[in-house]
C-alpha cells in the first residue's frame, strides 16, 4: 500500500502543470466551518441547514442588561458592557442633549458567562441611579451611547492599549446645530485600556468621521483581523434609504480607510445593528448577527445570521430567522432583540449568545449551520482543497442509525489509495472532534500540500466543521516541543502569560508535565524557578478546566511523548458546573487509565478551597466532597496525592484576591508552587 501511494504522489507532482490552473483552495489548517460555500463543489441529496439556538433558563440574580451590549473574554473573566442612563426612563424626545448627557457604559463580569456581579469600580463618585458603582465610562457626550470595546489581539500592541473601543454618534443635516457647535462634530471615537476598566480617549478628534455614519445610532464594531492584517471596523449607514452595514480598515486604529457599503440587506430590508465579529474557533470567518427591524409591524426585531471573509460581501446563504420573538408580547416590543458582541465558549461542547433582556441563547460548538444528509443518504462532495496538517477533524452528528464515510480523492475526482470510501471505519456519534481513521490509520502527512477533494457520504447525519490538525507522531526517543510546536499548541487566550511560554529544553533532564485549571497556570512559573536545573517543568497548552474536558482532551496534550513526572488535578470548574459527583468519579477513573498508560510517576493535587459568596454559585466547602471521592480512587491506583487543600485552606483569606474568589495572590501561587515543587523533586528521588 505504502508503494502505491508513493507512485500516486509522484504521479501528482509530475503533473503538477495540470492543476495549475485548477481553483486550488489553501485551507492550511485552518477551521472550515459550512456556513457558505466557500469549500463546497457539490452537494447531493443535502443541504446546508441552518441551526436554531436554544433559550437557556434564567438564572438568579439575573443578569445585567441594557442596549447595544458587548461579552469579551479576558484571561480569567468574562467582561460585560452595557448601556445606562443616569436618569431611567429617559427618552430622547425629552431634550436631544440632556438625554445623551444622561447615557453610561456600565460593566459586569463573570468566571462563567453566566452568573455575573457588579464590581464597585471606584473610577466614579457614587451615583444613586448606579448604587453597585459598576460605572465604567461616563461623561462622554455621544460616546456612551453606543462604546463598544474589544481585546486588541494584535501582535505587539503595548499593555496598555490592550484594550481599544470605538463610541460616537453624527448629527443629522440640520438638527441640533447649536449642540454641534458648542460639542464639536460627531463621529467615532477611539479609546484605549490596559484592563477593559480603565479608559483613555486616544486623541480629541474621532477617527472615522460622522459624514461616513448617518448615523451610527447603531453599535459599532471593531476588531483586528489577523487574516487581514488590520482592525477592521463594520457600522452602521444608511444606504439607499434603509439602514444597512459599511466597513472600514485601519494599520493604526487611527487612519482609516475610505469606506466600502457592505452587500448585505434584501430588498425591502432594515438591519438595525451589524454585529460582525471574528467567530473564535474560526477567526478568518466573521459571523454577522444583526437586527433585523421591521419598523411597519410596531418596530418588531428579530436575529439574522450572516458571514463575511473580509471585502464587500456578507453571504446571505441563510435569509431566515436564526433567533425570532418567541412566544410572549416582550419579544415583539419596539425594538426588543438585539444580539450582543461577543460569541462565547460555556461549556465543554457548547457556546453562548447573549441578548438584550437578560437572555442567553446556546448551541453546540461550530453548530450555526451543517451539511445535512436524510436518512435515505447523501453526499458532500468538497472542491480541491490544499492542507497542512497530518489528520483530519471532523466536528459531527448522527442518529443511532446514521453514519459518515469520508473519501480523499484527486483533482479528479479519483479516490487516492488508501483512502477511498470503503476503506474509512464508519463513523457515527456524537462528536465536536473526531479523527477520521482509515483501514491504515489516519495519517495524511504524505498528502499535505498536494490537492485534494473530500468526499463525505452522509446518512442521517450532520457535518459542522472539519478541520486538519498537526498531531505529533512522536516516540520517546524523538526530540521534545520546538518553540513551532508550542506556539500551535498554546491556547491563544493564554499565550501571554509566563506559564504559557516556551520552555527549550534540557534533553540530560527528566520531564515534567503540570495539568490543571487557573490555580495550577499560577504556581507553574514557581515550580519552574525551584526545578530549574533539576527537571524540564511543561504545562499542558491551556487551562485544563472540568474532568470532561480531561477525558476529551488528555491524550492530545499527553502528544505520545515521555514524561517522568505529571502532576495533575481536576475539580474546581466541576465543583462551578455542579457535575453529578459519580460522574466525576467516572471522569477521573477514565484519564487515570490514560495516564498510567504513560509509565510516568503520578502526582494527584487536590482541590484547593471554594470560599462562601463564590461568584459561580457553587457551595461553599462543596469541593471537600470532591477531593474525598478522588482520594479514594487515588489510594486505589497507588497515586501520590499532594494535598495542597490543607496547605492553604487555614489562611486562604489571606491568600485569595478578594473574599469570594478562588484564585490566588502571587504569594498563594507561591505557596502552592513550593509544595508542588518539593512533591516532584521526593517524586524524582524514588526509586
Amino acid at each position: 500500500m505504502k508503494r502505491l501511494l508513493a507512485l500516486y504522489i509522484l504521479l501528482v507532482l509530475q503533473q503538477e502543470v495540470l492543476f495549475a490552473d485548477e481553483n486550488i483552495i489553501d485551507i492550511g489548517s485552518r477551521r472550515e466551518l459550512f456556513v457558505d460555500r466557500l469549500i463546497v463543489e457539490d452537494l447531493k441529496n443535502t443541504t446546508l441547514k441552518l441551526h436554531t439556538p436554544q433559550l437557556m433558563p434564567p438564572v438568579s440574580p439575573a443578569r445585567p442588561h441594557g442596549h447595544y451590549a458587548t461579552v469579551l473574554k479576558a484571561d480569567d473573566k468574562f467582561q460585560f458592557y452595557y448601556r445606562g442612563d443616569t436618569k431611567p426612563g429617559n427618552h430622547w424626545k425629552q431634550g436631544w442633549e440632556q438625554y445623551h448627557d444622561g447615557e453610561v457604559t456600565l460593566y459586569s463580569e463573570s468566571k462563567d458567562a453566566i452568573h455575573w456581579t457588579q464590581p464597585k469600580l471606584g473610577i466614579y463618585p457614587d451615583h444613586p441611579t448606579f448604587p453597585a458603582g459598576n460605572v465604567v465610562l461616563m461623561n462622554e457626550f455621544l460616546v456612551t451611547h453606543n462604546f463598544t470595546p474589544f481585546i486588541d489581539t494584535r501582535s505587539g500592541v503595548p499593555t496598555k492599549e490592550k484594550y481599544k473601543a470605538l463610541g460616537g454618534l453624527a448629527y443629522q443635516p440640520n438638527q441640533h446645530l447649536d449642540v454641534k457647535k458648542r460639542r464639536g462634530p460627531g463621529g467615532l471615537k477611539a479609546f484605549v485600556s490596559p484592563d477593559g476598566i480603565h479608559w483613555k480617549k486616544l486623541q480629541e478628534k474621532p477617527v472615522i468621521p460622522e459624514e461616513w455614519g448617518k448615523y451610527f445610532d447603531s453599535q459599532n464594531y471593531a476588531f483586528w483581523s489577523e487574516n487581514e492584517q488590520a482592525y477592521v471596523c463594520y457600522f452602521r449607514r444608511f444606504i439607499k434609504g434603509y439602514r444597512g452595514i459599511a466597513r472600514t480598515t485601519s494599520k493604526d486604529f487611527i487612519n482609516w480607510t475610505p469606506l466600502v457599503e457592505m452587500h448585505a440587506n434584501l430588498p425591502n430590508e432594515h438591519l438595525y445593528t451589524p454585529c460582525t465579529q471574528p467567530y473564535f474557533r474560526a477567526p478568518h470567518i466573521y459571523f454577522a448577527l444583526p437586527t433585523r427591524f421591521m419598523a411597519k409591524r410596531g418596530a418588531a426585531t428579530d436575529i439574522l445570521f450572516m458571514s463575511a471573509r473580509g471585502g464587500a460581501q456578507f453571504e446571505r446563504e441563510f435569509t431566515q430567522s436564526f433567533i425570532r420573538p418567541g412566544i410572549g408580547s416582550s419579544g415583539w416590543a419596539n425594538r426588543a432583540n438585539y444580539a450582543a458582541i461577543g460569541i462565547h465558549q460555556t461549556g465543554p461542547a457548547e457556546m453562548s449568545f447573549f441578548l438584550t433582556g437578560g437572555r442567553r441563547y446556546a448551541m453546540r460548538l461550530d453548530g450555526i449551520a451543517s451539511v445535512n444528509a436524510p436518512l435515505t443518504g447523501g453526499e458532500l462532495i468538497t472542491k480541491s482543497l490544499q492542507f497542512s496538517g497530518n489528520e483530519l477533524e471532523i466536528n459531527y452528528s448522527t442518529s443511532a442509525a446514521g453514519q459518515v464515510l469520508v473519501e480523499l480523492q484527486d483533482v479528479n475526482g479519483n479516490p487516492i489509495p488508501g483512502f477511498a470510501l470503503e476503506d474509512c471505519e464508519p463513523i457515527y456519534g456524537d462528536h465536536i472532534a473526531r479523527i477520521v481513521k482509515w483501514k491504515n490509520g489516519s495519517d495524511l502527512a504524505s498528502l499535505a500540500g498536494q490537492p485534494v477533494k473530500i468526499r463525505f457520504v452522509m446518512e442521517d447525519a450532520d457535518l459542522f466543521a472539519l478541520k486538519f490538525i498537526h498531531k505529533r507522531r512522536v516516540t520517546a526517543t524523538d526530540k521534545p516541543y520546538d518553540v513551532l510546536d508550542w506556539e500551535v499548541l498554546v491556547d491563544k487566550n493564554y499565550a501571554h502569560l509566563p506559564a504559557m511560554s516556551f520552555v527549550k529544553e534540557d534533553p540530560q533532564l527528566p520531564r515534567v508535565l503540570l495539568i490543571g485549571d487557573s490555580i495550577s497556570i499560577g504556581y507553574t512559573v514557581t515550580v519552574r524557578k525551584q526545578l530549574a536545573g533539576k527537571a524540564n517543568v511543561l504545562r499542558v497548552p491551556e487551562n485544563a478546566g472540568q474532568s470532561s474536558k480531561g477525558v476529551e482532551r488528555l491524550s492530545h496534550w499527553l502528544s505520545l511523548q515521555k514524561w517522568d513526572v505529571i502532576h495533575f488535578n481536576w475539580g474546581l470548574h466541576d465543583c462551578f458546573r455542579k457535575i453529578p459527583l459519580d460522574q466525576y468519579k467516572t471522569n477521573l477513573k477514565t484519564l487515570i487509565k490514560i495516564l498510567k498508560a504513560t509509565n510516568a510517576k503520578l502526582i494527584w493535587a487536590n482541590t484547593t478551597p471554594i470560599p462562601e459568596n463564590n461568584p459561580w454559585g457553587a457551595i461553599a466547602g462543596i469541593e471537600k466532597k470532591y477531593n474525598s471521592a478522588a482520594k479514594e480512587i487515588m489510594l486505589n491506583n497507588g497515586i501520590l496525592i499532594n494535598d495542597l487543600h490543607t496547605c492553604i485552606a487555614s489562611d486562604f483569606s489571606k491568600y485569595n484576591v478578594k473574599p469570594g474568589d478562588v484564585h490566588l495572590k502571587s504569594t498563594g501561587s507561591t505557596l502552592l508552587g513550593m509544595q508542588v515543587s518539593n512533591q516532584i523533586i521526593t517524586c524524582l528521588t524514588q526509586n
